[in-house]
């Protein structure tokens, strides 16, 4: 079994498979963006971005010694990744030169090592090689093509709407789709029998229907 903290992370018992998966998911992808920040960022964006992976492993102790619930891991270690970014948006209005490019730099990483890595599965080696050197490359070379006074931001600002957007939906489409099998699962004898496809009779006699186990 993997024992990694984000693979072995508990979840409450009634958690849908789908929702875990958004959920971990989203973990994956606030990693990188810590390893991006880590590499690249500014002393306090670097602190940001280690307070979250060691919060993990504290939170992860109390929830096997049974001191926390798994809700409580979840809510602590969720707050821990957005402290990133209320950080990183003060970064890129700081109106220091040095501190926008190490932001930018960490977050055009981060947009190359997240579909390389959780999209097409490439080795985790060629991908922070890949991302590292396009990070520092493409930011070195954008005072020549574009204003870095405006057009950093309105990107970085539209990629981070675009992250937390698609999580945002992720997880509204796992919830529905949790509620559609919880609703099948409990749909009432009657309106079984009503629609003709098992007897009241013999809903009185059978077991529980099969429901198939979510697969993804």
């Amino acid at each position: 079994m993997d024992d990694r903290t984000t693979n072995s992370m508990p979840y409450p018992k009634k958690t849908a498979k789908s929702v875990e998966a958004v959920a971990k998911k989203f973990y994956a992808k606030s990693q990188f963006a810590a390893t991006a920040l880590a590499a690249f960022g500014t002393p306090s964006l670097s602190f940001c971005s280690v307070l979250a992976i060691e919060i993990a492993s504290f939170l992860m102790t109390l929830v096997r010694k049974g001191l926390i619930e798994a809700r409580t891991y979840h809510a602590w270690y969720s707050l821990s990744l957005f402290v990133m970014f209320p950080c990183l948006v003060a970064s890129i209005h700081s109106g220091h030169p040095d501190e926008e490019m190490a932001a930018y730099r960490a977050m055009t990483a981060c947009f190359f090592s997240i579909p390389l890595r959780l999209d097409m599965r490439v080795s985790k080696y060629i991908t922070w090689c890949v991302s590292i050197v396009a990070g520092f490359l493409i930011i070195e070379a954008g005072p020549h093509f574009v204003d870095m006074t405006r057009t950093p931001k309105v990107i970085a600002w539209l990629g981070m709407a675009w992250s937390a957007g698609d999580t945002v939906y992720s997880f509204a489409c796992a919830e529905r789709s949790q509620e559609a099998s919880e609703e099948k699962v409990e749909m009432p004898e009657g309106k079984l029998a009503h629609e003709g496809k098992v007897s009241g009779k013999e809903l009185s006699t059978q077991q529980p229907p099969y429901v198939m186990p979510n697969l993804g």
